[in-house]
């Protein structure tokens, strides 16, 4: 069998969506199953093919949104004038009329493009299956349209898109009716566990036999080479480390802080590290007023890379994990943190919280509710609890033989076998 994974940022490296894609083709190659990429050509000197120990990686097109400027594909400063002054009013006019919902605006040549390297790779490498991988849904949607020489499509959801709350609910209708064209086309649809619920007793209900539902992909340990982070973990104290963005409306960290400080009244010894990036002027403003009050206790720094952020998580004592406000969507970092084998916070917004079949697996985790978390007294005592936790599992970690054992079923091997499974099935 051979398959052609479309997402939309693989090369020179791939965003945590891509990531996820490296993690299956991993275990697809263990299993003698070769696979190949295709994404967008975001900068102006990646090469249009490139291989790795899986595949090839192929790039198609200049990717390009109506907002975006151009700057850093090198062109001249009046091409770049020039675009942003008619970006700005087209993309407007694009929102007004909802033509694309709450994506973004994407550049239909840099689409029609993409469609027809796909086009060609198929004819060129017979490929059995080509996996569209989403978000942006426009990746569905042009694979969907294309012409694939034979090969069977199937979808990959990593985020939902009908019923994805950070996207307008006016533009709710437009997007159903383009996803349920876009799953008509296609003979199998992946989707992560937290989905289930948007294919049950809703209009895309019509096609729930072709969706499997699958964990995450990312719980296989880390082997790829560490590089040493910048920032200094002293080991004299309690690191507890917070990876990942924190953004207004959707990952806030305000319970996070408040559970922070309290530990940090119990026990001085705690100090708490958020590495991301952090946008929006509500987390930023939450972020200065608790880094006043706890000044060397608290440390803010940018986002690293992926092999640096891995040194940072081994060199921890504890890690904090923040749920989603949205019921289906789920931060992949936390199956990061599970390989790691680290002691883990985990705060989630809802009861249910779409975690809790991964954390209630894993015997190192400590569990916490924002509702739980919103009075005084509740405070203290998850405070009390979180300190007992992080002093009791100081310099412990699971081996990954440990969490394989505990974590059975969720691994990214059980998802590559439950993936190509469903492939035979189907082909039959």
């Amino acid at each position: 069998m051979k398959i052609l994974f479309v997402d939309y940022r693989h090369v020179p490296a791939p965003d945590a969506i891509g990531n996820c894609v490296q993690k299956i083709r991993g275990q697809l190659a263990s299993a003698g199953v070769s696979s190949d990429v295709l994404s967008f050509k975001l900068t102006r000197n990646v090469p249009d093919v490139l291989s790795d120990e899986y595949g090839s990686l192929y790039t198609a097109a200049t990717w390009m949104s109506l907002s975006y400027t151009g700057r850093s594909l090198g062109f001249p400063a009046w091409r770049v004038f020039l675009r942003s002054f008619i970006a700005v009013p087209v993309k407007l006019f694009h929102k007004a009329i909802s033509l694309h919902g709450e994506e973004e605006t994407f550049a239909p040549a840099a689409c029609k493009n993409m469609r027809r390297t796909l086009e060609r790779l198929c004819r060129e490498n017979c490929y059995d299956w080509v996996v569209a991988v989403s978000l942006p849904y426009c990746i569905h949607k042009l694979a969907a349209a294309a012409d694939l020489n034979g090969a069977h499509l199937a979808l990959y959801y990593f985020d939902p898109f009908t019923f994805n709350a950070t996207f307008s609910e006016a533009n709710t209708n437009y997007r159903l009716k383009e996803e349920l064209k876009t799953c008509a086309k296609a003979e199998l649809i992946f989707a992560s566990l937290e989905h289930e619920g948007d294919w049950r007793g809703t209009a895309l209900s019509q096609y729930v036999d072709k969706v499997v539902f699958l964990p995450y992909p990312n719980l296989v340990p880390y082997d790829g080479k560490l590089e040493a982070a910048k920032l200094h973990l002293d080991s004299g104290h309690i690191n507890v480390l917070y990876l990942g963005t924190l953004y207004d409306g959707v990952r806030t960290p305000d319970v996070m802080l408040r559970l922070f400080e309290k530990m940090h009244e119990e026990c001085a010894d705690v100090r708490l590290y958020i590495v991301g990036s952090c946008g929006g002027k509500c987390v930023t403003r939450m972020l200065d007023e608790v880094q006043k009050t706890l000044e060397n206790s608290l440390v803010i720094s940018p986002a690293v890379p992926f092999p640096q952020a891995m040194d940072l998580l081994r060199r921890s004592d504890a890690v904090i994990n923040l749920g989603n406000k949205m019921k289906n969507q789920m931060p992949s970092k936390l199956l990061d943190y599970i390989a790691a084998g680290k002691p883990i916070i985990n705060i989630s917004p809802n009861r249910p919280c779409n975690t809790h079949p991964y954390i209630a697996r894993y015997p190192m985790a400590v569990q916490f509710y924002n509702d739980e978390l919103a009075d005084a007294a509740g405070l203290e005592a998850a405070a009390e609890k979180a300190v007992d936790f992080v002093v009791e599992n100081r310099g412990k970690s699971l081996s990954w033989a440990e969490v394989e054992s505990t974590m059975s079923g969720f691994t990214s091997a059980d998802v590559a076998k439950k993936m190509l499974h469903a492939m035979d099935s189907a082909k039959k």
